[in-house]
């Protein structure tokens, strides 16, 4: 099947693979971490090439904790909006400014990621089911308002 609006049907296929993933009873590891660090890498990259995160919420970052995502994790103090939060977690994922955490079982607790091209520090640090929240809430909000506002999306 074609695309038929890229920019846009890129995103609703990327909450379709998280959508078929979600429902695999697997006997072995899922790799949570790689498909939603994939996930948010295509949500905040290829979109941005196509001018896509101008449709990003400008909504303070306090809405995030309505949605479960504890906003003492984002540790950038310039970040004020989601748009300011996706912006910074882009450049973090552009030059791979990110390492993974765990409590000393060998499985993934929380995604840092850090800003080492501007010497920022920490931007954030999220836990799984964070970084499962944002990458939904970002999608989501893209396609929403690109079909509002986009002169270039056929109603």
């Amino acid at each position: 099947m074609n695309y038929e609006t890229l920019e846009i049907d890129f995103i609703e296929r990327t909450l379709a693979v998280i959508a078929q993933y979600e429902q695999c009873e697997l006997k072995s590891d899922k790799y949570e971490v790689t498909l939603f660090v994939n996930c948010l890498t295509g949500l905040l990259l290829l979109p941005k090439e196509k001018g896509l995160l101008h449709y990003l919420p400008n909504e303070n970052i306090t809405f995030l904790t309505s949605l479960g995502i504890d906003i003492l994790h984002i540790k950038y103090t310039e970040i004020k909006t989601i748009k300011d939060l996706a912006t910074q977690l882009r450049h973090c994922l552009a030059h791979f400014d990110i390492k993974f955490t765990d409590n000393g079982t060998y499985k993934i607790q929380n995604i840092v990621f850090e800003d080492n091209q501007e010497k920022k520090g920490v931007i954030a640090e999220f836990t799984l089911l964070e970084i499962k929240i944002l990458v939904k809430c970002l999608a989501v909000n893209m396609i929403e308002n690109y079909k509002k506002y986009s002169p270039k999306f056929k109603k």
